[in-house]
């Protein structure tokens, strides 16, 4: 449910919550339930990705579980869309979710790790600093203690 392009409409968490209803109500012999039900009947959970406060306030009211937020440090794969919000955007975020979790990207190394969750990130996900530490022992190697 994530695009290339930012200008690319994407579904609402509402809809999907919705489709999902229709779809547990069709393949249950016609019975019925909450779109919140139906859509937790399977344990799913439901993100968002954003780039923004603004859009982690409508993940939020979506219903999201949780967010995904980035790029907070500049990553390679994410340049031709300008500078990232760095951690004060992160901050932001953090600010806008009111306790839903937040999970950062872009740029994460094991150094960036503590201030990654001062500035209140639930987590952080990565994919070059793995390949580059050779292995996912050797990046928490080099994490030292977080919180």
């Amino acid at each position: 449910w994530t695009s290339t392009s930012r200008s690319e409409p994407r579904p609402s968490l509402s809809a999907i919550r919705q489709a999902l209803a229709r779809m547990s109500s069709e393949n249950s012999g016609g019975g019925s339930c909450s779109v919140f039900a139906c859509s937790r009947s399977a344990s799913s959970l439901f993100s968002r990705s954003t780039h923004a406060a603004e859009e982690v306030a409508v993940a939020r009211g979506e219903g999201a579980d949780y967010v995904t937020f980035g790029p907070v440090h500049p990553t390679p794969s994410k340049a031709a869309y300008g500078p990232p919000p760095g951690l004060e955007g992160l901050a932001a975020a953090v600010r806008a979710a009111g306790g839903l979790p937040v999970i950062a990207l872009g740029g994460v190394t094991p150094e960036r790790l503590p201030p990654l969750a001062a500035a209140g990130a639930h987590g952080a996900a990565a994919i070059r600093a793995f390949q580059e530490a050779g292995s996912a022992l050797a990046m928490l190697r080099g994490a030292g203690p977080v919180r």
